[in-house]
């Protein structure tokens, strides 16, 4: 993972999304971002590109690294390289 040519991080705003669907906004958090990771598997399988869906990281440092803004929440990294 350490050597991957690229890495997807998907980030979710909970308090955006929760503006239109209320409390339920976590739940379609969650799930639109398990669907978008799900789309980058099938991409990446086409293209003959490994990934891997990383849940275990310091979201603290992974808001930093990227420069997160307010309330934005990390939800997966997805490296991307030699499968």
């Amino acid at each position: 993972m350490k050597a991957a040519a690229a890495s997807i991080v998907m980030t979710g705003v909970l308090g955006r999304i929760a503006e239109k669907y209320g409390r339920r906004g976590a739940h379609f958090m969650y799930q639109e971002s398990g669907h978008a990771a799900q789309n980058v598997y099938l991409q990446s399988t086409a293209m003959g590109v490994g990934t891997v869906v990383m849940g275990a990281f310091s979201e603290a440092a992974v808001r930093r690294v990227i420069g997160a803004g307010a309330g934005e929440r990390p939800l997966y990294i997805q490296p991307l390289g030699i499968p």
